[in-house]
């Protein structure tokens, strides 16, 4: 089978390309490194490399941006929802059979939930990435019903395995360092992770199985929240990355009511939900279809503190 897969530089798309070379697939990797400008995308040559695909992995994107660039709004929408456009007419014109969009639960907005998210889950992006990519979810949504694409849109939260960025390394990195963490009594919070694995198996399924593609007939993209079936709290997740690292973390117990007091005092209320509260993914949906998903949660962060622990000690 061709498959297309952008952002191959990267984590995710590279892991991608990876996973699905490996099984036989031949792989169209788009990338800077394979003579992309993405700020310059030219349809007629993407049609071109895009003839006899199966489908089209859209992984590449404007994300982990910190500072003043991450409210940059006009080159989110650039990123994420003007390359989404070209790549998805493109897709529909080379006849790709499918086009699965990366996206993320960034789309909701949400730090925290008392309820497992799933499709009927508000939108409401609370940043400029988060925004980008609800823009380039319905800019795909658009051509698919205009062109008969078919499409699929994958929404998963952080997600965690060797050498992967974003907040699960960085916390990695404050345990390497032995900084104390005051979060020895967040105990009971479930936060839902997505391992590179589980991301890899569900867009296996997404490829393939014609009930990814959900039950209708309008040309609407499904919608699917990647994740492992098993949530985790704060505590869990930083005493495992600690094992993979080889260090014990110094976690500092502080009730929960004062830890969330003190960082909305301070301005920090969402990093507090990120911290203290629950953020679950329902995984029932997926199952429903299908897509069975095993991966151990705490393998892939241990298996992630020893990728970096690697590194440190070069």
């Amino acid at each position: 089978m061709r498959i297309a897969i952008t952002g191959t530089g990267g984590y995710v798309g590279g892991a991608l390309a990876r996973a699905l070379g490996t099984e036989g697939h031949e792989i169209i990797a788009l990338s800077r490194a394979t003579g992309i400008d993405w700020q310059a995308l030219d349809r007629d040559e993407l049609t071109g490399r895009l003839r006899g695909a199966a489908a089209l992995i859209h992984c590449a994107a404007r994300v982990h941006v910190r500072g003043a660039k991450a409210s940059d709004r006009t080159a989110f929408e650039a990123a994420n929802v003007e390359v989404t456009r070209v790549l998805a007419r493109a897709a529909a014109a080379a006849d790709v059979g499918r086009f699965i969009l990366l996206s993320t639960i960034a789309v909701h907005g949400l730090s925290a939930s008392h309820s497992p998210i799933d499709v009927t889950t508000p939108i409401a992006p609370r940043d400029a990435y988060g925004g980008s990519k609800w823009q380039a979810e319905q800019a795909l949504a658009e051509i698919a019903r205009a062109t008969s694409l078919a499409a699929v849109i994958l929404r998963p939260p952080v997600i965690i395995g060797p050498g992967a960025p974003g907040n699960g390394a960085r916390l990695a990195q404050a345990i390497a360092r032995g900084w104390p963490l005051p979060l020895g009594a967040v105990r009971a919070n479930r936060r839902s992770l997505c391992a590179i694995s589980t991301l890899c198996d569900v867009v296996r399924w997404a490829i393939t199985d014609r009930r990814a593609l959900g039950p209708g007939a309008t040309h609407a993209p499904a919608v699917w929240y990647p994740a492992d079936p098993l949530p985790i709290s704060t505590r869990r997740l930083i005493e495992t990355l600690a094992r993979g690292l080889g260090r014990r973390p110094r976690l500092v117990t502080l009730p929960v009511g004062l830890l969330s007091t003190l960082a909305r005092a301070g301005g920090q209320s969402r990093l507090a939900d990120q911290l203290l509260g629950d953020l679950e993914i329902d995984p029932r949906p997926l199952e429903r279809a299908g897509c069975r998903v095993n991966t151990d949660t705490e393998a892939a962060l241990e298996a992630m503190g020893v990728a970096l622990r690697a590194v440190l000690e070069r």
